[in-house]
């Protein structure tokens, strides 16, 4: 798998880095699953029961921002669990492991596109140890 350059705007809020990765994913032809901001946007706007809201907004709330997913063979995938956040950005408690972060945490778009880059390669990695050793693994 190839990652796409894709052009660099001047980024200023952690929509601009959304909108970023979301281009350089849809252009390298990854398969990313991610909350939708219209999601939120109705979580904080509908009127619903606010227990139920404070509950969906805990179930959600700890998720990344982007789950980037690269086949290594038989229906199996690696996934780079990648949290946005912009250059003052720090992870909520509900997005840590004790004082760990589980997500891959970018602030340019230079670690982005790092990131992808880098899970790419081990994913390619894993399929080529599978290869060698003679085991067939279909994408």
């Amino acid at each position: 798998m190839t990652v796409t350059q894709v052009p660099m705007p001047g980024i200023s809020s952690e929509a601009d880095l959304q909108r970023f990765a979301d281009e350089l994913l849809a252009a390298s032809s990854v398969t990313v699953y991610r909350l939708p901001d219209k999601l939120w946007h109705w979580l904080n706007c509908a009127p619903i029961n606010e227990g139920v809201r404070i509950w969906l907004r805990k179930l959600l709330g700890g998720w990344p921002d982007l789950s980037v997913f690269l086949p290594i063979g038989n229906g199996y995938h690696l996934c780079a669990p990648i949290e946005l956040k912009r250059h003052n950005g720090y992870l909520r408690s509900s997005q840590k492991v004790g004082k760990l972060s589980p997500w891959i945490v970018c602030r340019t778009p230079e670690e982005i596109l790092a990131a992808i880059t880098e899970a790419a390669a081990m994913a390619e990695k894993i399929k080529a140890s599978h290869a060698e050793k003679g085991e067939i693994y279909h994408a």
